[in-house]
């Protein structure tokens, strides 16, 4: 057996996900994923705390499967990615303070316009 781990955007993990594991380790229904998508990720660690947020989830693939789908499919393909991102089990949802770094905004507006710009020219 092998364990596929999948991360990414909560929006996004979450709608591949209709399992996730219950307080014993259990694989459960994940019922109440639009609630927690909205009020804590949304609402709490991305708004009010301001947290670069994200999601992980994983599937257990038999090895044969794993091996016929990658003879099937390109690993590159969208056909591979969608039978590696279906049926997933939700993990958990981290958020990562990511505070911009003094000088960004000047280095971004020089690779974009080629010189810096005032504040009214932005």
């Amino acid at each position: 057996m092998i364990r596929v781990y999948v991360k990414g955007a909560p929006e996004y993990i979450f709608a591949l996900c209709d399992k996730t594991l219950d307080h014993k380790g259990g694989i459960c229904e994940f019922d109440n994923k639009d609630a927690i998508l909205s009020e804590k990720v949304e609402k709490q660690m991305a708004g009010e705390m301001k947290l670069k947020v994200l999601s992980y989830a994983f599937k257990d693939i038999p090895l044969q499967s794993l091996n016929q789908l990658m003879h099937t499919h390109n690993n590159e393909s969208p056909q591979f990615r969608e039978e590696i991102e279906s049926d997933l089990v939700y993990l958990t949802t981290i958020g990562l303070e990511d505070p911009v770094i003094e000088g960004v905004r000047k280095t971004v507006q020089l690779i974009r316009f080629g010189k810096e710009l005032e504040d009214d020219d932005v």
